[in-house]
């Protein structure tokens, strides 16, 4: 039998304790991030993809071109494959991936986790934040952007 990696664990824990009927708000940072990107990518069921009605993922990086992070001034070796951003999108339809950057990010590359192209074509809403990996979470912007979020959910 082979081995199971990680994302694939967690995937699976997480299709368990989600409720087939419930709608989803993602909001995910850093590493945590690139796990629902796997789980994005990983899982075989629509069924999840299509509930989830926004996900803002917060200086969460897809990718890791130059395969190390820096963390708290140690570089860390990063050997997950890279995911398809196309698929990452197809999965989420319009309008419902919203990517934060930390526009002075030490932590990751900027093109690891920014969805550009797609911006352009209007399917993702991408904001730079002036700020760092650290403290884009605690950034008054950051905060402003998910609150505006939320309140469109309700308001809809």
């Amino acid at each position: 039998m082979a081995r199971r990696t990680y994302y694939e664990s967690v995937a699976e824990c997480l299709d368990q304790a989600i409720s087939k009927s419930e709608q989803l708000v993602v909001i995910a940072y850093s590493g945590g991030g690139h796990i629902f990107y796997r789980w994005l990518a990983l899982s075989e069921s629509q069924t999840y993809q299509r509930r989830i009605q926004k996900a803002i993922l917060i200086a969460s990086p897809y990718q890791c071109k130059k395969r190390k992070i820096s963390l708290e001034g140690r570089e860390i070796p990063f050997l997950d494959e890279a995911i398809d951003s196309a698929l990452i999108v197809k999965n989420l339809d319009t309008h419902r991936l919203h990517v934060l950057l930390a526009k002075n990010d030490t932590t990751i590359l900027r093109q690891d986790a920014e969805f550009d192209d797609y911006k352009k074509l209007g399917v993702v809403s991408q904001e730079e934040i002036d700020t760092t990996h650290d403290d884009i979470c605690s950034n008054q912007k950051t905060i402003d952007y998910i609150i505006e979020c939320l309140r469109d959910i309700l308001s809809a």
